[in-house]
């Protein structure tokens, strides 16, 4: 990679929503990351599968057709523990579902409301990926930065 080669950070979305996949896809492109769009879980599991090392993180949403997204998340451990997961859901987390509970069980998973606003998902997915979410995945704080796609090459340099 040259120097003046932007680092990828892949985010796959899954949603059965076509629509959502799209808006969120498309808000994270405007960002500078490179975004995979799944409608199925049987999808998203041959992707990781396949390539979990080239996934950053996953926004999923937590009813995905007739799975739950924690199940979801259960597989995704077992093939990479170290992948942060964002649930995007409009479930209202007052209504005593208990998902909250459940997303925070897991130290790197974290929750996004659909109702938030438009670009709301996308800040906060970069705010905990530069947080050092990725430390896990890529080491240190200094490798850690380069997940802000716009602003730093492969080599650190700020563009």
């Amino acid at each position: 990679m040259s120097s003046n080669e932007k680092f990828s950070v892949k985010i796959l979305v899954l949603d059965d929503e076509r629509l959502i996949r799209m808006t969120i896809c498309a808000q994270l492109k405007v960002a500078g990351y490179e975004a995979v769009s799944v409608g199925t879980v049987d999808v998203a599991v041959a992707i990781l599968k396949k390539s979990h090392r080239g996934i950053s993180a996953i926004i999923s949403d937590i009813m995905i057709g007739d799975m739950d997204g924690f199940v979801f998340r259960d597989i995704v451990r077992g093939i990479d523990a170290s992948i942060p997961i964002f649930f995007i859901t409009a479930l209202d987390p007052e209504e005593g579902s208990g998902f909250l509970k459940k997303i925070i069980a897991d130290p790197i998973s974290y929750y996004l409301p659909k109702s938030a606003g438009t670009d709301t998902p996308v800040k906060r997915l970069q705010r905990q990926l530069c947080d050092g979410i990725q430390r896990q995945r890529f080491g240190s704080l200094n490798e850690t930065i380069f997940l802000i796609p716009q602003q730093v090459n492969k080599e650190g340099k700020y563009k």
